[in-house]
């Protein structure tokens, strides 16, 4: 048994202060909480970053790094899964579609709200 730091093991421990949780929403689509949030963080990385920065670009088109950002998913997501020998169409298909939907939400709310705020 693991005693934290105020002496209490992890089971004692509230899990909504705990740490960030083992099992969501990448666990139903065959990854691992680091695999799922890398993806999403990388794509969202490269549309925030791709041919500049997208606060200094929210009048142009973001067709470009729209693109080069959503191509990025499913590459990744067939070699992480791939990796751990989890590759199936079905796996690879809900894994990408799973993150492309998260980093749509993500994206449209983070170009609002640059707009909301005037950048």
């Amino acid at each position: 048994m693991v005693t934290e730091k105020d002496g209490k093991s992890r089971e004692q421990r509230s899990p909504f202060f705990g740490g960030f949780p083992e099992r969501g929403i990448w666990t139903a689509v065959n990854l691992g909480r680091g695999e799922f949030l890398g993806i999403l963080a990388l794509s969202l990385l490269i549309f925030a970053l791709w041919d500049g920065p997208v606060w200094t670009h929210l009048e142009a088109s973001h067709f470009e790094r729209i693109m080069v950002s959503y191509a990025f998913i499913p590459l990744a997501t067939a070699a992480a899964l791939a990796r751990g020998a989890r590759l199936t169409l079905t796996a690879w298909f809900g894994a990408t579609l799973v993150i492309g939907i998260a980093k749509l939400f993500i994206t449209a709310l983070l170009v609002m709200l640059l707009g909301v705020a005037g950048w």
